[in-house]
């Protein structure tokens, strides 16, 4: 199969497109977990502040 230039500069188009595509996903793969457990803590600072409510309450 012959390639021409212009198929060609197509290919490492889309190859480096692919590549940065790839990066992308990562970062944002990153970010969700950082989101993920900035949530996590949240909800655990949340929860420890209802019980420290409850037991003030209580007390």
């Amino acid at each position: 199969m012959v390639t021409t230039t212009m198929e060609t500069e197509y290919m490492e188009q889309i190859a480096a497109l692919n590549r940065q595509l790839g990066s992308v996903m990562q970062q944002l793969e990153c970010q969700t977990r950082e989101a993920q457990k900035q949530r996590e803590r949240a909800n655990e600072l949340a929860d420890w502040k209802r019980r420290h409510e409850i037991d003030v309450k209580e007390k």
